[in-house]
């Protein structure tokens, strides 16, 4: 995920509550941004979580999670003060939770444990909460298909972008083409949308940005694809992409200005080493993903490419 969607992504689940939230914890976190105390201001926060405050858990869960201050990235950790700040009400939280669950970006999806952050969150006051629970009866996650719930959950909730003006006859459409294209298996393609160099604030030495795109309605959940980078010195290096769920419908419904296909994720690759940077060749060594509900093999069978 780029760093410019992860923002967006991050102001969407917790716009309802305001990205800028009053509360000490949240005020000395913001402090960070142009300072060259981060290591401080960071323990700092750390201290306030380790008593008890829950906004501090929910933003070390952030940092961890999707890092504003190059922290190293683990989904462990902020799982974690996510869950410490979630037992306490606090519904930034509740809605991440929901989200690393919902996504399958990072963990493998489960749609209960997502339904219930969400409805949790919902009852806290995050608008947000209520348009995923939409999507979820838009798409049959965990609950049985109902896109008249979809439409008055997604009605409660917050979007930029609405996706189709008639929604209910898009979404019963959705649901009859799912069901008749559940018994064969999609065409995933892969490919390689950008690449951007660091500047001088970043850790790492570029990004590699990735699309993967499927040919059919049904659900793609839990994509791993494992790469090969070789540079022109026949030095390789592997690293795992990990995309959020897509495909189960047609109606590209989004919650951000960041507007993509319901038929497509995106994911991306973090480079730390300058020499694969630029002129390497990229290869699939391995690639998986939880099809209509089935764990597939996707070198076995085939139907994942990789576009030159």
């Amino acid at each position: 995920m780029g760093r410019t969607k992860r923002i967006l992504l991050l102001c969407s689940l917790i716009l309802s509550s305001g990205c800028l939230a009053e509360g000490k914890a949240r005020e000395l976190y913001d402090r960070g941004l142009g300072e060259k105390s981060v290591p401080k201001l960071l323990s700092a926060l750390r201290d306030m979580a380790n008593k008890g405050d829950a906004q501090a858990q929910a933003l070390l869960g952030w940092e961890y999670y999707q890092p504003r201050y190059n922290t190293t990235p683990d989904i462990q950790e902020a799982l974690k003060w996510f869950t410490l700040a979630a037992k306490q009400g606090e519904g930034e939280a509740l809605l991440a939770l929901g989200q690393i669950y919902y996504s399958g970006e990072q963990v493998r999806v489960d749609y209960a444990k997502a339904y219930s952050f969400f409805n949790q969150a919902a009852q806290h006051g995050e608008k947000a909460a209520w348009s995923n629970l939409g999507l979820m009866y838009a798409n049959g996650q965990y609950v049985e298909a109902d896109c008249t719930k979809a439409k008055e959950y997604l009605d409660k909730g917050e979007h930029i972008f609405t996706g189709p003006e008639d929604f209910l006859a898009a979404c019963q459409k959705d649901m009859v083409d799912r069901k008749m294209s559940s018994a064969t298996l999609p065409v995933l393609k892969l490919q390689r949308v950008y690449m951007f160099l660091a500047d001088e604030n970043d850790d790492f030495t570029c990004r590699y940005g990735f699309s993967v795109s499927t040919n059919k309605l049904g659900e793609v959940a839990n994509l791993r694809v494992t790469l090969g980078i070789k540079n022109n010195a026949s030095k390789q290096i592997t690293q795992t992409l990990g995309f959020v769920h897509f495909g189960m419908n047609r109606m590209d419904i989004n919650f951000t200005d960041y507007i993509r296909s319901s038929s497509s994720s995106d994911a991306e690759l973090i480079i730390y080493q300058p020499e694969f940077c630029s002129a390497v060749k990229l290869r699939v060594t391995a690639a998986s993903a939880t099809l209509n509900g089935k764990d597939i093999d996707l070198l076995k069978t085939g139907i994942l490419t990789l576009a030159p």
